[in-house]
């Protein structure tokens, strides 16, 4: 339902932004957000202010995996954003140190966690 809200006037464009930025912060979310955004991109560029877009753009990191970087790439390659152009580019820089973040220190972290 959020989600829906965020292109309405029930958010409003100057909030619509703010709407899925915290869903896509959220674990349990984020996921629902991307795909949400991807299959209604028209709508989401009509409601988000071009100011607020290059926010939007950088949680989209917050999906974390390989997959998810290499599809938020393509899908704004595909559907490029003038005013976010560095926000794309800043955003896959995030993405590829999370991912190699995660590849350095997984194992040590796991043991250390096990260790408690």
């Amino acid at each position: 339902r959020a989600l829906e809200m965020a292109v309405s006037e029930e958010v409003g464009t100057q909030w619509s932004a703010f709407v899925f930025i915290r869903l896509l912060a959220s674990p349990t979310a984020r996921e629902a957000a991307w795909a949400f955004m991807k299959k209604r991109w028209k709508d989401v560029e009509r409601w988000v202010p071009p100011k607020h877009m290059a926010r939007l753009i950088d949680y989209t990191a917050a999906l974390g995996t390989p997959a998810y970087r290499r599809d938020v790439e393509a899908f704004f390659k595909k559907h490029p954003v003038p005013t976010a152009v560095r926000a794309v580019k800043q955003t896959l820089e995030r993405f590829d140190l999370g991912i190699e973040i995660r590849k350095r220190c997984a194992g040590d972290l796991a043991a250390w966690l096990a260790q408690k």
